[in-house]
């Protein structure tokens, strides 16, 4: 089973109406696929900050790990400044949480960081392998599933 059309749709549309995406990163194996994707999005005049983990964990994607796989040659390069795994607000840099408070539309990749940020509103697209049951009940789709999920609460204004 793949990622739901109408989550699909929902992305494509808003993808439509932003010239910007920041994108957080998850595993460094992945990355070299998520170059192939942002640089379809700069492809289609979209700006990317993509958004390493702010240092070595688990095996999270760090800065230099995006620099070795090229990202920087498509995307501008930030860190969360955490450590830890997943997004957890409270834990990251002022330079993240103005990106991330900004942005019109992000990418959030990773179980871990539909964890730290599914409570969060704003303008949110989770793309995730669901891994264990709470997370499956909780994403509505069975273990082993490649979800694409939009987080629908609204972005707070400031």
């Amino acid at each position: 089973e793949g990622i739901s059309p109408s989550e699909y749709d929902a992305f494509t549309a808003q993808l439509a109406e932003t010239d910007e995406v920041l994108y957080l990163g998850d595993n460094t194996g992945e990355i070299v696929c998520d170059r192939i994707l942002i640089e379809e999005l700069v492809r289609r005049g979209k700006r990317v900050i993509f958004v390493a983990r702010g240092a070595p964990t688990i095996n999270d994607a760090t800065l230099s790990d995006a620099v070795y796989v090229g990202l920087d040659r498509a995307a501008t390069l930030i860190t969360n400044g955490s450590d830890a795994p997943g997004t957890r607000l409270s834990d990251c840099s002022q330079e993240f949480l103005e990106a991330f408070g900004s942005a019109k539309l992000i990418i959030s990749k990773g179980q871990g960081n539909f964890e730290g940020l599914s409570e969060v509103p704003g303008p949110i697209f989770f793309l995730f392998k669901v891994k264990c049951p709470v997370i499956a009940e909780e994403a509505g789709a069975q273990i082993g599933r490649i979800v694409l999920r939009e987080q629908r609460a609204e972005k707070v204004s400031e």
